[in-house]
This record gives structure tokens, C-alpha cells and sequence, in this order.
């Protein structure tokens, strides 16, 4: 399976979804990510759940050259995604002589595997004077970014447009696009 992210150079696989294609068009960056094998530590409700399936829950062989904790499963995940956006906005705040608005596309506030999160890089881009516009479904937009105290901090700084209020239009636009497109 294939995550696919926009942020990145390319994409080597044989196929394109039609937004990777307009993106690219466009001048935007694109990237696919393949996902990776990690080991994942169960949570007691797996434990059980794997018990009462007849497997132990122990899983010692890696594949990557290492054993896993005897409480762990293998999983196929992504790896990284979450990250290289961060990177962009980084590089957007040091490569850009003036603050400007950096649009994100996400409601995700939690800290990252390999970073310290959307969240704390809205901070970062506010900080610097940035205008911040959130862009997410309400409901998976976490309650982070609607905390009083930093919608007080951020007033006129940062703005968030819900989804939901544009589903309507969105779905309809969905309905004439095909899934796949031919570079």
C-alpha cells in the first residue's frame, strides 16, 4: 500500500491519482511513500484479543534484523509522512524572507515518532509572525487548536476553515473525477 504525500520530489511508480498529476503541473512537489514493517508494542487489549484468536501474542522474528519485545506485532505502516511536511514548513519559515499564510491541510496536533508534531510547528510559523489558516474536518481536528488560550494568544493569526461547512461542493467534484491518471 501507498501513502502518498504532497511535499516531496517524486514519484516513481507507474501511476499517478489525478490531484498527484494537477499538483505536479502546477509546480507543486509530489511524492509517494512506500509503506514500512515496524513492530508495534500491543496494548493489553491486544494481548487479549490475540489470546482469545489462539495466538500468544509473541512475535520474535523482525525481518529487519533485530528481535521484537515478546508483546509486539508486526505492522505495515507509514513511516516519515507526517515528518517531511514538517520539514516543508521549516523550510518554508526559514527560506521565505517575509512572513506570509501557510495554509495546513490537517487536524492532526499530536507530537510526531521523529518530530515534535503539527502542532508545536504551528507555534513555530505563529511565533514568526506567520498567519496560520487550519484546514480540517471538525471532527478530526483535535481540540488542541480550539483551546481558548491559544485561540486568545493567536487571535487574527490563526484561522481555522472546517470541511464540513464545503462537503457538499466537495463530494459533487469528487463525482466527475476518475481515480487514476497516466503520467
Amino acid at each position: 500500500e501507498i501513502t502518498w504525500v504532497t511535499g516531496v520530489q517524486t514519484c516513481a511508480l507507474p501511476f499517478w491519482l489525478n490531484y498527484m498529476y494537477e499538483a505536479a503541473q502546477c509546480g507543486y512537489e509530489v511524492s509517494a511513500l512506500e509503506r514500512v514493517e515496524k513492530f508495534k508494542e500491543a496494548k493489553e487489549s491486544d494481548i487479549e484479543r490475540y489470546r482469545r484468536l489462539g495466538s500468544n501474542g509473541n512475535n520474535t522474528s523482525s525481518g529487519s534484523g533485530g528481535e521484537a519485545p515478546l508483546n509486539a506485532f508486526k505492522t505495515v505502516t507509514e513511516q516519515g509522512v507526517d515528518e517531511i511536511l514538517h520539514m516543508k514548513m521549516l523550510e518554508s519559515m526559514v527560506d521565505t524572507d517575509y512572513p506570509s499564510t501557510m495554509v495546513l491541510a490537517t487536524g492532526d496536533a499530536a507530537v510526531a515518532e521523529y518530530s515534535s508534531g503539527f502542532l508545536r510547528n504551528v507555534e513555530r510559523a505563529l511565533e514568526r509572525g506567520w498567519k496560520v489558516e487550519l484546514v480540517a474536518w471538525k471532527r478530526s481536528m483535535s481540540y488542541a487548536y480550539r483551546d481558548k488560550a491559544f485561540a486568545k494568544k493567536w487571535a487574527g493569526q490563526f484561522t481555522i476553515v472546517e470541511l464540513d461547512d464545503f462537503q457538499e461542493e466537495l463530494l459533487r467534484s469528487e463525482e466527475h473525477t476518475s481515480e487514476l491518471q497516466s503520467p
